[in-house]
């Protein structure tokens, strides 16, 4: 016997094969004798299978994942944010200028002329309204518009980037020993 220490894996377990030094055929011990063997067997010994750190256990994997939960949360915020600033909004979406002046003229003309008569009263005596400025109604709708696709980008970025960090996470604490 040359006393050289070899490396098998699970799957060799019960069967023989010749040492790399010597030649000689060794029997590799039964699964239930190699889970009983220490990290570092005694040269007579074959060991387990070392091939350096378990993917799950690895700092850049743990980067990997850290960076995945990051970048998802933040896709989401900003999507969560963009959506609620949205949904808050004095607008209705979807309508043209057109169809927004030609509803108001709708309004005014489905309303009995003696409402419109005290509407146009109130306004005499009171006086208009003092704002600094009208709400610039297109302006808004334009700005909203053009921040959806960001919107609905980041919430699918987000959701994509949070489903990844929990299944990378879920199939590495399967195949985690106990």
């Amino acid at each position: 016997m040359c006393q050289a220490s070899i490396s098998v894996g699970v799957a060799q377990a019960g069967s023989s094969m010749p040492c790399p030094k010597c030649g000689k055929v060794v029997d590799v011990p039964g699964t239930r004798q190699l889970r009983l063997l220490p990290p570092d067997s005694p040269p007579n010994l074959v060991g387990k299978q070392q091939r350096g750190t378990p993917v799950g256990n690895s700092l850049g994997f743990r980067l990997l994942l850290a960076s995945l939960l990051l970048l998802g949360s933040i896709c989401l915020s900003y999507g969560c944010w963009l959506a609620y600033d949205r949904w808050r909004s004095p607008i209705v979406f979807g309508h043209t200028e057109d169809e927004f002046f030609q509803g108001l003229y709708d309004e005014s003309m489905a309303e009995p002329i003696a409402i419109s008569w005290e509407h146009w009263n109130y306004m005499v005596d009171v006086g208009l309204p003092e704002e600094s400025e009208p709400l610039p109604y297109f302006q808004i709708s334009r700005y909203y518009e053009e921040r959806k696709p960001w919107m609905v980008g980041s919430l699918a970025s987000g959701g994509l980037l949070i489903a990844t960090f929990l299944g990378l996470s879920f199939s590495t604490a399967r195949r985690r020993p106990r």
